[in-house]
């Protein structure tokens, strides 16, 4: 499966006509797929789901269509990548750096990956915690996580006994995606993450000379 890959999804229990785009996550064991939905209002779609999974703990019946959907970027054709998510725009990344342990060559890998991925609240780095990647990461992938609702530093810890520190401020693009920090380096930039994120970071990547390819997700 592409990384950025997502279904159409249809529960019939909250209704039999619709079918709805979510991005799927390749869980840590390679095995399986999963969706982390968000509600971003009551009533919807993703508002009823979450209530009826509430209630209904055992299974909910599904039918998915796809994988739809690919990078416009070859991220193993690069130097340095860097991913760059808000809120529930992690899942294509999540599921990204999932993959590359059942997916890379035997060859060595020569990319470096950078993770950045900021939420409003530190309660939302754990939204996704039974998908996320399991520590210690590859060498090769530096993750950076970010709480801009916070005004210090902190940190949480996972359902498996994990310390993930964050700071507490939203990344530093300037930094980031700054063109003398890679000189003679081949970099592309993904970002998924609400429509202002992802203008933000395709400006900074734009002047910085950086293949791009952006998700657009609310928080």
């Amino acid at each position: 499966m592409n990384p950025c890959s997502f279904f159409w999804v249809n529960i019939p229990s909250v209704s039999v006509l619709q079918w709805h785009p979510f991005s799927a996550v390749v869980t840590p064991d390679g095995h399986s797929i999963a969706f982390c939905i968000k509600a971003l209002k009551a009533g919807s779609f993703a508002d009823q789901v979450i209530a009826q999974a509430k209630t209904n703990l055992v299974s909910m019946a599904l039918f998915v269509g796809g994988p739809y959907g690919k990078p416009s970027v070859d991220f193993t054709k690069y130097d340095e990548v860097i991913l760059i998510s808000g809120g529930i725009g992690v899942t294509p990344f999540v599921s990204l750096v999932n993959q590359l342990p059942h997916t890379l060559p035997s060859a060595p890998f020569n990319t470096h990956i950078q993770f950045h991925w900021v939420v409003r609240t530190e309660a939302e780095l754990l939204v996704a915690d039974s998908l996320m990647f399991t520590a210690p990461l590859p060498t090769f992938v530096s993750p950076h996580y970010y709480v801009d609702g916070s005004a210090i530093d902190g940190s949480v810890v996972t359902t498996d006994g994990h310390t993930i520190a964050y700071t507490g401020t939203r990344p530093k693009l300037d930094k980031i995606l700054s063109a003398e920090s890679y000189v003679g380096k081949k970099v592309c930039v993904l970002v998924c993450g609400p429509p202002s994120l992802a203008l933000s970071v395709q400006t900074h990547a734009y002047n910085a000379g950086f293949d791009f390819h952006k998700e657009v997700f609310e928080y």
